[in-house]
């Protein structure tokens, strides 16, 4: 099978973490403006505090967590210290905070129903793009083969261009309907919930809707919609109508039917908003573009794996999951640049894509770029694994991709 050959290829790997955040766990955020990391056990932990409410979550590929809230972006890192990114800049309600293989980050504004492209090193926004006819921008996901943005907006769902700065409603449900938080899906669909009809629905880029699970036990699903590393839907329901006891979080995994279970339910909690999936192996993009001729850096790194013998390979695009054993994906296209790159076959340019991370769990990749015009505008996309050294031959860590383009 097609997981077997990326298995030989890449070496192997799997899952663990960083300070305050362990791969398998996830994050919450609740109105009263409480971080909490959630076990799969059900066992949460508080995390920080910050100015309530909060809403939008997201991982970098670096491992940080970013926080959306009323006018303001916060940057939470691995050992729980916050950064505020920026506060007070144009915004009303951020309903939801993506982020995508590029490093750029796009936040949907609930007050104007404008999606923005923020710069949070620079603290700018690049881009604006409203929502024509929207009501309560919300929830957002992205495709990572186009890079098209999918949003939700009350009854309606939206596709965002950024490429080519186009804005389409692709979707218009029933009155009654409130559409909230959403992910895109490694089934190449775009995943939101529907809160006054207690439902979880896909969409695909044509609108075409499906739904997934709708009804009890769901009762108030809400903001927080997240993926986790086997392709499985995880959302809060947040218990505004039932009382705190019924605050949870969900995990479905898509099919026919699709199959529902409780990962967590919490007294803990007062209202969950967000939810963000704590990833694996954690990538710095140190290069998001490089010249024809130069060298481009990623670090990679991971408190829980030192020593551990790690695989990168590299790809013209990301999917939506090549399946690996234990139902975990593994986030390139099948091509042929993955397949020289896993097989080592080019370590002149992509130098140090195998090896073993240092004592202190780190190594750094390099992209050799020759001088040849014909590269430029190309992007090129890494990803990786480690080992399990307790258990030899089994995947420990997975990273998210991380882009790197080829500029002049």
């Amino acid at each position: 099978m097609r997981y077997l050959i990326i298995l030989s290829l890449l070496h192997a790997i799997a899952h663990p973490a960083w300070g305050q955040f362990t791969p398998g766990n996830v994050v919450v955020g609740d109105e009263d403006g409480t971080l909490y990391e959630v076990t799969p056990v059900g066992v949460a932990t508080t995390v920080v505090k910050l100015r309530p409410p909060v809403w939008g979550l997201d991982f970098d590929a670096g491992g940080d967590l970013l926080v959306g809230g009323i006018g303001a972006l916060w940057r939470v890192d691995r050992g729980g210290k916050v950064a505020t990114v920026f506060d007070g800049l144009h915004f009303y309600n951020i309903g939801d905070v993506e982020v995508n293989a590029s490093g750029n980050v796009y936040l949907t504004s609930m007050g104007n129903n404008f999606i923005y492209e923020m710069d949070p090193v620079m603290k700018t926004v690049v881009n604006v793009y409203p929502l024509p006819g929207a009501t309560r921008a919300w929830g957002m996901g992205i495709d990572p083969r186009s890079g098209m943005l999918y949003v939700t907006a009350l009854t309606r769902v939206f596709t965002v261009d950024p490429g080519r700065n186009k804005v389409t409603q692709i979707h218009s449900g029933p009155a009654g309907s409130f559409y909230q938080g959403g992910t895109f899906g490694f089934t190449g669909r775009f995943a939101f919930t529907d809160e006054f009809r207690a439902a979880l629905h896909e969409i695909d880029g044509q609108g075409v809707l499906t739904t997934l699970i709708q009804g009890l036990p769901l009762v108030d699903p809400g903001e927080g919609v997240t993926l986790d590393q086997s392709g499985d839907y995880l959302f809060t329901d947040d218990g505004a109508i039932a009382g705190p006891t019924s605050n949870r979080v969900f995990q479905v995994r898509p099919g026919s039917p699709a199959v529902l279970t409780t990962l967590s339910m919490s007294p803990t909690f007062s209202d969950v908003n967000g939810l963000a999936s704590v990833p694996g192996l954690f990538l710095s993009n140190l290069s998001p573009q490089v010249r024809i001729g130069n060298t481009a850096l990623i670090g990679v790194g991971s408190v829980d794996a030192p020593l551990e013998p790690y695989a990168f390979a590299a790809s013209l695009s990301t999917r939506y999951g090549i399946p690996l054993p234990g139902g975990r994906r593994f986030p390139l296209d099948f091509d042929n640049l993955l397949v020289a790159t896993a097989k080592n076959l080019l370590s002149m340019n992509f130098q140090n894509y195998h090896g073993v991370l240092d004592i202190v769990g780190t190594a750094t990749l390099k992209i050799v770029v020759p001088r040849d015009s014909g590269l430029i505008g190309i992007s090129v996309f890494t990803a990786g694994l480690t080992l399990n050294l307790n258990a030899p031959g089994t995947i420990h860590l997975i990273s998210s991709a991380v882009k790197t383009e080829i500029v002049q």
